[in-house]
């Protein structure tokens, strides 16, 4: 069992320990338990991961999917930045995401849920991309354009709050930071991927 293990190593040597460690573990087939706060080790570390809150478990699964598919808003944030999107019933099995445009009704998500209570839906930066033209990185999905609010700068990438006609999304994933047209208040088009957007219990 590992407890905090990095928190007093210089970040330079983390990368050498953290690869000893999982050397180790494959070679010698060793499970490891490993308590930390630190998110990015335990994703890093971990096949399966368990994310606690006030002592209770929130959810336990593959890590992968636990990140791409957490049950609650909660365990989402937890993992990293999330938007949390509240969903419109259109009946018994099928919402839609107003905040997307003024063709929303258009984009339905299947749902099996039987009650008329809210139900919220997750989606990560990652799956929000903001781009200029045909020429930047895409990917199919929902497209449509927005006016960026907010921009943070994080080395290869940025971040930024995008509003819409209907509502905002503040964790959208912006390539080609250097490019002058990503500036608040400048037009962007953003492009969702729909298989990405999940329900939240």
């Amino acid at each position: 069992m590992l407890e905090e293990i990095f928190d007093k190593i210089p970040e330079r040597y983390k990368v050498l320990l953290r690869r000893g460690i999982l050397k180790l573990k494959r070679e010698d087939e060793l499970t490891l338990l490993i308590l930390t706060r630190n998110v990015k080790e335990a994703i890093n570390f971990s096949d399966k991961i368990a994310i606690f809150n006030n002592s209770i478990i929130e959810q336990y699964g593959d890590t992968k999917e636990v990140y791409l598919k957490p049950e609650s808003a909660a365990v989402g944030a937890m993992l990293g930045k999330i938007n949390v999107v509240k969903g419109k019933k259109e009946d018994e099995h099928s919402y839609s995401l107003p905040i997307l445009d003024k063709n929303a009704t258009q984009i339905m998500i299947e749902y099996s849920k039987k009650d008329s209570a809210d139900i919220y839906f997750s989606i990560r930066p990652e799956n929000v991309h903001v781009v200029v033209d045909e020429t930047d990185f895409v990917f199919p999905g929902i497209r449509m354009h927005g006016i960026i609010d907010e921009l943070i700068f994080e080395g290869s990438l940025m971040t930024g709050t995008i509003n819409f006609v209907r509502g905002s999304l503040d964790f959208c994933q912006i390539y080609n930071p250097t490019n002058d047209v990503f500036k608040i208040g400048n037009e962007v088009e953003v492009i969702i991927n729909p298989d990405l957007i999940l329900p939240l219990k």
